[in-house]
This record gives C-alpha cells, structure tokens and sequence, in this order.
C-alpha cells in the first residue's frame, strides 16, 4: 500500500510542485544537509525524526487523554505562529501550563467520562485534525514568497498523504509500524539526495 501512494504521489504531486516553482524556493532541511554528515543526516531524517513526529503526532490517536491535549496543544501553537510571536520562556510556560490544566481537568470521573464519548462519536475528527496539523506544520520548512503562500496547500499534501497512511497504520497496528513507514519514507529522498551528491 505504502509503495502505491508513494507512485501516485510521484505522479500527481511532481507536475504540481513544479508548476508552482518549489525547485526556486528555499527548503529549510537543505540548510541542515550543508551542516551535518552523512551519518548525522541519516541518523535525524531515518530513525529520531520519524521517532519524534510519529509520538507528537499519532501516538495520542489511541488514547482519548491525550487527544484532548494534543487539541488544546495544537490549537495554541497554530494560534501562535498565525501571529508570529518567537518562541520564549512565556511560550514554554504557557505551552506546559496548558498541558498539566488539561491532563488535570480530565481527572474529574464525569469530565473524562464525556469526553471519551465526544472522542467515540467524533473520532474521525479528531484524525483529520491531527493530518492536516501535520500538514500545517510541515508548511513552515519552504521559504515562500507572499503570492507563493496561496500554494502551502499543494506544497503539503505529501506531508497530508503520508499523515493520512501513518494515521491509518497507528489505528489499525500499532506506532512501531508508523515509524518504520516514516523512516522508509524519510530515506528514499535522502539516499536520492546522497546519491546525487
């Protein structure tokens, strides 16, 4: 399945990205390739970032605490960076206040009771919310102009098709599988990339 979107996604997305000119926009990982070795490079895109993403952004997906965290979490670092305030200590306290309050108010019997009804009955929700956040911040790695902007959308939905793929391997097997897909995934273009070189 996972090499089936990877050539539909060669097909579709490479003629949009090039539409849109992605090849003259700056992409942030390329400052990280200039900086680190081969091994270095491997080790981050292969093994810890996909370690990391996949437990901030499908680890909750099976637990309804967390899910409710992951939102309020979310919903604070969109409004954050929609407003373009730099990260700080008050963002750091701000971010981890946010956190304990939630997990806190979820001890309350009725108040976790209800809310893992609202997860049940609104689950796809809260899955589609958790893509597109991925999508979002995978946004953030193009330096684009002002008129390139409108394209975020086009310029993330790899990012939105794979979260779409992980989601579904995090729900029906289990988060060591996710993390190998987003390894194999991550490289693919960095041995392409090296190979290159």
């Amino acid at each position: 399945m996972y090499f089936l979107v990877l050539i539909i996604g060669f097909m579709f997305y490479a003629p949009l990205m090039s539409y849109i000119g992605v090849d003259d926009m700056s992409h942030k990982v390329e400052d990280y390739l200039k900086e680190l070795s081969r091994t270095q490079i491997l080790l981050f895109t292969v093994f810890l970032a996909p370690i990391i993403e996949e437990l901030l952004f499908r680890f909750h997906l099976k637990h309804p605490r967390l899910i409710l965290i992951f939102v309020v979490f979310s919903i604070f670092a969109l409004v954050h960076s929609f407003l373009g305030l730099t990260q700080s200590k008050m963002t750091v306290i701000i971010s981890f206040g946010l956190i304990v309050f939630t997990f806190l108010f979820l001890q309350i019997g009725h108040v976790l009771k209800s809310w893992k009804s609202i997860v049940t009955r609104y689950y796809g929700v809260f899955f589609y919310w958790t893509v597109i956040v991925f999508a979002f911040f995978h946004a953030f790695n193009f330096e684009t102009t002002d008129i390139q902007w409108y394209f975020i959308p086009v310029l993330v939905m790899p990012q939105f098709t794979l979260a779409l793929l992980l989601g579904y391997v995090r729900i029906k097997k289990h988060l060591g599988y996710a993390i190998y897909i987003h390894g194999l995934n991550n490289l693919i273009p960095v041995l392409a990339w090296m190979f290159l070189q």
